[in-house]
Parts: structure tokens; sequence; C-alpha cells
């Protein structure tokens, strides 16, 4: 088996909403952010003002040879800041959003959670601390590694999800790919098993299945 850790791609960031109403800042972005240090996941209401924010990270995993077994993905998030009154469930959801986050901004906030979305699990509860510098991480569907490209995912709040209207502070923040050192970036370490060397491969010959190893020849049909 091997193992490969990826970090974190610069497309990484966050999308909030922002509005006088709760369920206007749920349902449509006002601005992104893909070069900060840190990025936000969560809610808040302040200055007659609600604040939605769903983050996004990307991973460059199209190393794994095509033919590879994936084993097992562990997804690690190194948390910055706690802000929250109201504790609430940091959610993973795997989600292939579109590059930039600014020029995509609406669809990939609207499509963060639901829909083509799937749930990962829950990467952290804050009730049990949310301590800056510190990792935390999630065993991630090993079926959703994406071998070709980037494997996407969005960070959300449980109780943005569920519609929970925000009467104060509720959000964390989490080191970006853009952070200083690269030791708290985002980073998805995937094993694998590659294709056995010398392992049988199947082909065809007139539609009838035969095998051969790798090198060999093309099969001869007795005269």
């Amino acid at each position: 088996m091997t193992t490969e850790t990826y970090l974190s791609e610069s497309a990484d960031g966050h999308i909030l909403g922002q509005s006088p109403t709760y369920a206007t800042a749920r349902a449509t972005s006002t601005s992104s952010e893909a070069a900060g240090t840190t990025n936000t996941v969560g809610q808040n209401f302040g200055g007659a003002q609600y604040f939605v924010f769903r983050g996004y990270l990307s991973f460059d995993s199209s190393a794994i040879p095509d033919d590879a077994t994936v084993d097992s993905a562990t997804l690690g998030v190194c948390a910055d800041a706690d802000s929250s009154t109201t504790d609430f469930n940091v959610q993973v959801y795997r989600y292939d959003w579109v590059e930039t986050l600014s020029a995509n901004r609406e669809a990939n906030f609207d499509g963060a959670y639901g829909g083509s979305a799937t749930l990962e699990g829950t990467l952290r509860a804050t009730s049990s601390g949310w301590t800056g510098g510190t990792f935390y991480t999630l065993a991630v569907d090993a079926a959703g590694i994406n071998k070709s490209g980037d494997t996407k995912y969005t960070l959300c709040s449980s109780r943005d999800i569920a519609g929970n209207t925000p009467t104060g502070n509720e959000y964390v923040t989490f080191r970006s790919g853009d952070y200083a050192s690269t030791t708290s970036d985002p980073y998805l370490e995937v094993v694998y098993t590659p294709l056995a060397t010398g392992q049988p491969v199947s082909v065809r010959l007139f539609g009838i299945p035969h095998a051969r190893l790798p090198g060999q020849g093309g099969a001869r049909i007795a005269g």
C-alpha cells in the first residue's frame, strides 16, 4: 500500500451570505474569499444583519494511478479560532464545486450541502472545543476520491443546514492553504494499493476472455 498526503490548493476559501433577512442570507451569496489565511464556517447575527459562512476545500489527487484501489482517506483541518457562543457541528460534504469561488459564487454557495453534495460526516462538534493550532480529522469515503482530478469538500454548520436562526456569534475559523506555514494547511491523506506488477490482466480474443501477463505478446490461435 502507498500513502500520499495532498495539501489544499490555493483555490480554497469561504463564501458569505449576508442579509437583514435570515432566509435570504442562507439562500443568496454576497461575497467570497479565496486569498485569506483563514476561512470561516458558521453563522452570526449582528448590526441587524445575518451572516452565513460556508467553507470550500480542493485537493489535487490526480497523481493516484487510475488502476489503483483506494483503501482509505482522511481529511484534516487545522482550527484557528472559536468565535461561537452557540455550539454547532462542523459538517463535511463531498461536493464538486467549481473554481473559481468568485466566478461561480452563487452556484457553489447553493450547492454546498444537499442536492448533489454527499454528507461525509461531522468533523467536529464545537461543544468539544475548537482549539487554535489543533488538527481535527475525519475518515472520508474512499470511493469519493477523484483519481483523475481534484477531490473537493465543503464545511458547513449543522445549524445553517437545519435553518436555525442565529442570535449572536456561532462560527469558527480554520487555516487555509494560504496560511503562512504549510504545516497548518488542510490535508487529504489517501492510502491506496497500486496494481501489482506482473498481475494478470484480462484480455479478450474474439469475445473469449483469456489472461496474459503485462508485457506478453498477443495470444495466438492454434491453426
